[in-house]
């Protein structure tokens, strides 16, 4: 349940049973690390772009969803009107088809799930990216009212001229008793950096490294984003808000 790790520069370590193999190994070494490039990236640039949605499932039937866009189209929002009372069991398979921007690759979108659950209730969760196999299940019993966020390591694969994923999120919801009742409300996808989602170059020579915030710009937020120097994180003017606005030192 490690986060994704974003920015991969580690350099294997070389043993040779010769010396003098083992000396031309370390100079091929360095000569690699010399060349790799660190690139300084806008994070508002680090988004994708969320192009269809669609969902199956007895816990999803047709015409029981709603996706709804951001303007950006990089934020997604599925309502669900479908409920479970009673014993049984049912499942929903949610898929965000992504635009990956040119060059680049990503980890999990951010996705939190709203709900509720009255008595006892399981609700396993799996995400996963087309291709590239499944998280490992997450599974509770969510209390009452539950606002859920999974952490998983996962690649969209999107290097190699592939541009368009496909993310899904898929639930699964047992109700254990005459008087259960579940309900999920919502699902919201967020593929921008700024918000928690990792992105790294294709390319293993280029390093990413994300642009310091400015006099008036964001700060701090899930990614942790420092001010340039000379300024500071703000975090007073909305105390309810994971983020502050870089402001100069008093």
């Amino acid at each position: 349940m490690n986060r994704p790790t974003r920015l991969p520069s580690s350099l294997a370590r070389l043993v040779s049973r010769s010396a003098t193999h083992a000396v031309a190994l370390a100079t091929g070494a360095i000569t690699l690390a010399g060349a790799a490039s660190a690139e300084t990236v806008d994070p508002d640039d680090l988004q994708s772009t969320i192009v269809a949605v669609s969902g199956e499932g007895l816990l999803c039937p047709e015409g029981s969803i709603i996706a709804a866009l951001n303007l950006s189209q990089t934020v997604a929002t599925v309502i669900f009107s479908q409920s479970l009372g009673g014993v049984q069991t049912a499942g929903c398979k949610l898929t965000f088809e992504l635009e990956v921007p040119d060059g680049l690759t990503l980890g999990m979108p951010t996705t939190i799930l709203r709900g509720v659950a009255l008595d006892r209730t399981r609700f396993e969760r799996r995400y996963a990216f087309e291709g590239a196999g499944a998280s490992d299940a997450f599974l509770e019993e969510p209390p009452v009212d539950f606002v859920i966020q999974d952490v998983a390591e996962l690649d969209a694969r999107s290097c190699g001229g592939v541009r368009r994923v496909r993310y899904s999120v898929e639930v699964t919801a047992q109700v254990q008793t005459d008087t259960s009742f579940f309900q999920l409300d919502s699902v919201d996808v967020d593929t921008s950096f700024r918000f928690g989602t990792d992105y790294a170059f294709c390319d293993p020579g280029r390093t990413l490294e994300i642009a310091p915030g400015e006099s008036g710009e964001f700060c701090d937020g899930p990614q942790a984003r420092p001010c340039a120097a000379g300024l500071r994180c703000d975090r007073e003017r909305d105390p309810n808000s994971s983020e502050g606005v870089c402001a100069a030192e008093e």
